[in-house]
Order: C-alpha cells, then sequence, then structure tokens
C-alpha cells in the first residue's frame, strides 16, 4: 500500500502541489492531509473572484475544492484531519467527493483502519483538544477493527517522539494519550503527523510503529515536505521529496549522493547528471575532469573523493598524519564537553582525561555561573592543558565568547585553547590539512553529530534518561523550576550522565583516530 502524505501546507503553492500529484506516474493508494490551514484548500462556499493558476492555465473562479482536486489522484481518495490553528468553522472545508474527515470517524481501506486525532492538547490555536478527549477518541473504534493493523492520522504527534518544539519555547508538545495508545496496540504500525515543523520532514520508529512527520516549515521560501510511505504487511518505507520553487527534489534518488560529507544537493545534482549514483562511483572520479575543474566543486573534489572512498570500502582513509598527533604530550589531554543554553549560561562543564578521569561542575543556582565561569578558566591557566572538544567552534567557543566579556574577560584568550576533534581533525574542508577521511554518511552541508560518528567507529552507547542536547537543555530547565528536591536529585544525575557518556565518546573517537594515525606513519 503507498500514502503520499504531507502537512503544515500553510505557504506553499497549491498549484505545484496538484501538478506534483499529476505528474506521477502511478497513482498512490491513499494521500493524507495532517492538518492546518484547510480552509486554503476549498473555497467553495462564498468564495468570490478567487484566482486559480495551473500551469499556463490563469482562471478567475468564483469557487474551487483544491480537496477534492487532490482526491482524483488516489485510488482510494484523500483522508483529512484538522490542525490546532483550524476554526471549528474550518473543519466544514473538509469535504467534497472521495475526500474523508476522519477525526473521530475511522475507515477501513485495503483491510487497515485508518484512526483521525484533529487538532493539538496545547495551545495555541483554537481547535485545542484534552488528553482525556483524546483517549475518549480512541477508545471508540468499533470491535472489527480490533484486530486490524492500524494507522493513526493525528495533527499532533506522539509524546517525546519528533514533538519537540521551539517556537513558543522549548517543550515536547506531543500527545501523551497518543503515546500511551501506541505502546498498548502492537497492531498500530504507523502514525502520520505534523503541528511540530521543527521535526518536519523526518521518520523514528517507537517499538513497532514508524511516526512520520511531514510538518513543512511557514517560513518564506520553505519547500513542502512530501512523505512517501509504502507500508506493506511486515515493513514499512519512508521516502522523501520536496516540492520547490525551481521543481521537484527527490531526496531519495541522491542519498547515495547526497551521505557523502561536502556533498549538498547542487553538488549532488551535477554527480547525479554525469552519471554517478552512490559513493563508489564518486570514488572513482578523475581528479582532473570536467567535474574537478568545475566551480561548484572549487577545491572540494579531493575531499569529497577520499570521503566517498572512505564510505566505499568501508575503512578510514589515512593519506599522512595530523601533526596535532606528533609528539603530543598525553598525559595533559582533556576532553570538554560544556552544556548550555541558548541566552548565554552554561549549566554544566565536564572535562576527563585518557585515564578516564572525570571533573564535572554543574550550575546548581544561576547566581553561581560566574564562579562556575572562573573555575574552569583558573584551571586551564594554571594546568595548560590541552583540550579536545567534538566541534567546540560551533558549540563550546561561541557561547564562552558571548559570556566572557559579561564578566570583563577578554574572550580572544580562547585563541588556542581548543583542538576540535571535528573542524580540526574529521571535517577540515580544506585538502591540505585532512590527514583522515572516515567511512561517515552524514547530513548535507553541515557537521556530523558526535554520536553518529563514534557508533560508526564501534562506541558501544549506553541507555541514557537524555538522549540529546536539546533534552539536556529542557531536562536544565525543569530542575531550575522544581523545588522536589528528589526530582532534582534525579535531573541533575541524568545530565551528568548525559555529559560523562559524550565525553566518553570523544575520548573514543580521539583514541581510535591516534590508531589509524599510527597505521599511517
Amino acid at each position: 500500500m503507498r500514502i503520499i502524505a504531507f502537512s503544515d501546507w500553510r505557504i506553499q503553492s497549491i498549484d505545484k502541489l496538484i501538478d506534483y500529484f499529476g505528474n506521477l506516474e502511478e497513482k498512490p493508494d491513499l494521500i493524507v492531509y495532517a492538518g492546518d490551514d484547510i480552509s486554503r484548500f476549498n473555497r467553495s462556499t462564498g468564495a468570490k473572484d478567487v484566482r486559480k493558476t495551473h500551469g499556463s492555465r490563469n482562471e478567475m473562479m468564483s469557487s474551487v475544492n483544491y480537496f477534492e482536486e487532490l482526491a482524483r489522484y488516489s485510488n482510494n481518495g484523500l483522508l483529512v484531519v484538522a490542525g490546532n490553528d483550524d476554526s471549528p468553522n474550518d473543519v466544514k472545508s473538509i469535504r467534497g467527493k472521495r475526500v474523508l474527515n476522519i477525526h473521530n470517524n475511522p475507515v477501513k481501506v485495503k483491510g487497515r483502519v485508518f484512526i483521525g486525532l484533529e487538532g493539538a492538547v496545547k495551545p495555541p490555536g483554537p481547535l485545542i483538544h484534552t488528553e482525556l478527549e483524546i483517549r475518549e477518541v480512541l477508545k471508540r473504534l468499533p470491535k472489527s477493527a480490533s484486530l486490524c493493523d492500524k494507522v493513526v492520522v493525528s495533527h499532533t504527534p506522539p509524546y517525546d517522539v519528533l514533538d519537540l518544539a521551539l517556537r513558543f519555547g522549548l517543550d515536547h508538545i506531543g500527545s501523551v494519550s497518543l503515546r500511551e495508545f501506541i505502546e498498548r496496540n502492537r497492531n498500530v504500525k504507523l502514525v502520520i503527523c505534523g503541528h511540530v515543523h521543527f521535526c518536519g520532514g523526518q521518520n523514528r520508529r517507537i517499538g513497532e510503529c514508524e511516526v512520520v512527520n511531514c510538518a513543512s516549515h511557514d517560513n518564506p521560501g520553505e519547500p513542502g515536505k512530501i512523505a512517501i510511505i509504502d507500508l506493506d504487511k511486515n515493513e514499512i518505507s519512508v521516502k522523501w521529496e520536496h516540492i520547490c520553487d525551481w521543481g521537484v527534489l527527490r531526496l531519495w534518488q541522491l542519498d547515495g549522493l547526497m551521505n557523502i560529507p561536502l556533498v549538498g544537493y547542487p553538488r549532488a545534482v551535477t554527480l547525479y547528471e554525469k552519471g554517478c549514483r552512490n559513493a563508489g562511483d564518486v570514488a572513482n572520479l578523475d581528479l582532473n575532469g570536467k567535474i574537478a575543474k568545475s566551480r561548484r566543486f572549487s577545491g572540494a573534489i579531493g575531499l569529497i573523493v577520499n570521503y566517498a572512498r572512505a564510505i566505499h570500502e568501508n575503512k578510514p582513509i589515512v593519506v599522512g598524519v595530523q601533526p596535532f598527533f606528533r609528539d603530543l604530550d598525553m598525559e595533559n589531554v582533556w576532553f570538554v564537553d560544556m552544556e548550555y543554553d541558548p541566552i548565554g549560561t552554561i549549566f554544566l562543564i565536564g572535562k576527563m582525561n585518557l585515564k578516564g578521569q572525570l571533573h564535572q561542575s554543574f550550575l546548581d543556582i544561576r547566581e553561581n555561573h560566574r564562579k562556575l565561569i572562573m573555575k574552569f578558566l583558573t584551571w586551564y591557566k594554571e594546568e595548560s592543558p590541552t583540550l579536545v572538544p567534538y566541534a567546540s567552534t560551533s558549540a563550546e567557543e561561541p557561547i564562552l565568547r558571548r559570556i566572557l566579556p559579561r564578566y570583563g574577560i577578554d574572550p580572544s584568550q580562547l585563541g588556542g585553547m581548543f583542538f576540535d576533534l571535528y573542524y580540526d581533525c574529521i571535517c577540515t574542508q580544506r585538502m591540505a590539512d585532512q590527514y583522515i577521511f572516515l567511512p561517515i554518511r552524514g547530513i548535507p552541508e553541515s557537521k556530523i553529530g558526535l554520536k553518529h560518528v563514534s557508533n560508526v567507529l564501534g562506541y558501544r552507547a549506553r541507555r541514557l534518561a537524555i538522549e540529546d542536547g536539546l533534552e539536556a537543555l529542557l531536562a536544565y530547565l525543569t530542575y531550575s523550576q522544581s523545588k522536589n528536591k528528589v526530582e532534582r536529585q534525579r535531573i541533575k544525575a541524568d545530565l551528568m550522565d548525559y555529559n560523562k557518556e559524550d565525553l566518553l565518546r570523544t575520548k573514543f573517537v580521539f583514541e581510535r583516530i591516534r590508531d589509524f594515525m599510527a597505521v599511517g606513519k
């Protein structure tokens, strides 16, 4: 069964969306819209002088039902739920031939039951439902649906799965009731959602259920995100496409190229047009050929080819010995990791040496922030350690530069403080300074995270209560606001454990690279 899903289509072109479906070689079994701005799609009542544009067509129309037109491009019609920003009156827009509002009205398609949940569980917006109301909707399923595989179409994601929002304050805004429903029912195979723009264009598994957040951003010029979901009895696959101003970006066709570090969409298109389909093809490129001389690659072709070679051969490619590792005093190497919030408060500083000795400083109350910073700087001045963080160029260093003038300290003293394991070694973006190429597949044109790189190199991870930096920030905000001593102690312990894990990962990556460099001597 093929489902094509999208959500939060607030500023994107509806005409281009319809053209997209009209140009598909094969109709999907279902099209799903997971809510917000649904009134854009149906102006068939009271609409006057509405301009509709399709390619070269340009008509003045008194009414238009885009939902009905979209439904024509699906074998089984269009399923819709309203979003939190839709009013109860807007819900009337969900109508037309083969257009179904499935909130509180489950439907069966090709042996699967599709359950709809409109709105959100937290403001803002006029369409807000309590967790109790969501729970009641999920309880009212017909008995005939109990043994069927289920798909939930919910504007709001399940709690703690692709639901971390930023716009109105950092928070998990998903539904607890939906999360509990998934965990209780193993035959819930798929959740299609939106609402949280920050997590749009991502899919994640929870137990046996795949959660697909297909929300699009509403900033001007943002592409529309389309999820192509193939749902078989035992397997679910998700491909992503973007509808952009210049056409359709078929991300799945370029996956084998865009996963190579430093290859973004423009470079991937060029490589694809030249016959490259994967890392193996790129690894065999002629470094003196036409592609290498093109302005688009501007000196990066050697880096790209070596990364591709490492990925294709699934092993590090060592082309020399990093000067940093020569005559390095290993006794004085300290790995450092800081947790901080965006307004410029560092609330945890952790450091660990090669022997595994750990020192952590935690900010119990914000008034002690200066004391925490000065303690770290004094230690650095007295001990003169070699500090090795991961990606400090985009993390610890800029946050310290913002903080130090606040306490009358010249931030220029930070120069040379850190050897950034990522930017100074793993991905320098300069061929003359790059001595090792790891077999890492990463997000195009952006840094590859410590977790991913350490896992590729064989790190054995522990299960943690806190999994990433945003969760750490959320936890510290809860810690700061809580008056419960037991809760504060638990959160502090979780934060320290998360910080320790990042230090262990940094140490592991450093030691692995040092070993590879020894092989390259």
